[in-house]
């Protein structure tokens, strides 16, 4: 009865096709009923390639919730519409591109590289984001490198200290450890086409009086400030209008040095808290 959706697609259990189909009987929006894949990003992938050309919008809308409302679809689609004529250019991916793991883990930081079940093709996404007028940026945590990860058995000798499960803060006083962050990000813009990146969790530097051999820098805050100002260098002379986001608490004159776009600390739906925040 919503007039803000015209086709449904029900993803579900094999077991549950004919079931749902017979339940389904009569409702003329109904464009599918299908298999869902392994991974939820997987059954969203599935519902999307069983829509018709038409489409341009797509609401998901998964089993856990079950009991949404008209109203609050019509509210979804209308503010999607109206996010678009204010002039929202850009397209920001947060965490969890890297890996189909979505237990929170960050234990899976540190490779940077696209699960296929979730982007079966990085530079194929960016494409279509640009074919649509907009930049497209992407989230990566900087110091974060996790047991799981190729870069984790390259650098374990070379962390500044462990950070929560399965994950550590690298030692930013190596030259190795910046030449590996810096050239994952240009090789982000050159074999990608991003347009810039949310660097996130800056703030998990921490000081440390501990020296070893190898190490070009005493003090890990010289050495962060090293390593951002030769990224920035490096992004700047691939792209000069690069755009790298960073959020509170790590924000401040000198991060604006690296920076051109600033946020507020994490408040999901809570718009009074987000704007008193960048204030």
């Amino acid at each position: 009865n919503c007039d803000a959706i015209k086709e449904i697609v029900v993803v579900t259990r094999e077991d549950l096709i004919l079931p749902i189909m017979r339940l389904c009987a009569g409702f003329t929006k109904l464009q599918a009923v299908i298999c869902g894949g392994a991974t939820r990003p997987e059954s969203v992938q599935l519902g999307l390639n069983a829509m018709s050309n038409k489409v341009k919008l797509v609401a998901v809308q998964d089993g856990a919730r079950p009991l949404v409302t008209e109203a609050v679809i019509d509210q979804a689609v209308r503010e999607a519409h109206i996010a678009k004529k204010l002039g929202f250019d850009i397209c920001i991916v947060d965490d969890g591109w890297h890996t189909d793991n979505n237990l929170g883990s960050y234990g899976y930081c540190g490779d940077w590289k696209p699960t296929t079940v979730k982007v079966p093709d990085m530079k194929a996404f960016v494409d279509g984001v640009h074919e649509a007028g907009m930049k497209f940026m992407l989230w990566y945590s900087v110091p974060f490198v996790g047991e799981y990860t190729e870069a984790y058995e390259r650098f374990k000798d070379k962390m500044l200290r462990h950070d929560r499960s399965k994950t550590y803060v690298v030692d930013p006083r190596y030259p190795e450890i910046r030449d590996y962050l810096i050239g994952l990000y240009k090789n982000a813009v050159i074999e990608w086409g991003l347009d810039g990146f949310k660097l996130d969790f800056v703030d998990s530097f921490s000081g440390s009086d501990t020296v070893r051999e190898g190490m070009d820098y005493v003090s890990v805050y010289d050495a962060v400030d090293r390593l951002f100002k030769d990224l920035v260098a490096a992004l700047r002379a691939l792209n000069p209008d690069i755009l790298i986001e960073f959020r509170q608490a790590y924000i401040g004159p000198l991060m604006r040095t690296f920076g051109n776009m600033f946020r507020s600390g994490d408040c999901p739906a809570d718009s009074r808290t987000n704007r008193l925040n960048t204030l």
